[in-house]
């Protein structure tokens, strides 16, 4: 009987070791788990910052290219009138 009870011992030992060897894995993985969280935040931290940059170069491309179609319009309207007219008066900005 004694040798059947030393035998269940061991044996609960090695799944008790077995068991607490996976609850060290588990939080060793649960570990590299939030680090990856973290650098995959801060990844989309600094897309969501190109991005916003890019958004605003964009938007001052396009600003820059309206007051220069509007420039270029202010020259065509003023070269077309001048085909009705001698002399047309051009305004210089300086």
């Amino acid at each position: 009987m004694d040798g059947l009870k030393e035998m269940l011992r061991s044996l609960l030992r090695e799944e008790i070791q077995d068991i607490r060897t996976d609850i060290k894995d588990l939080k060793r993985s649960q570990e590299e788990t939030r680090v990856d969280i973290k650098e995959l935040k801060a990844g989309q931290d600094r897309m969501e910052l190109k991005l916003d940059n890019l958004a605003t170069e964009m938007r001052s491309g396009m600003n820059q290219l309206e007051r220069t179609i509007k420039e270029h319009r202010v020259v065509i309207d003023l070269l077309q009138s001048g085909e009705k007219q001698e002399t047309p008066k051009i305004r210089h900005k300086f």
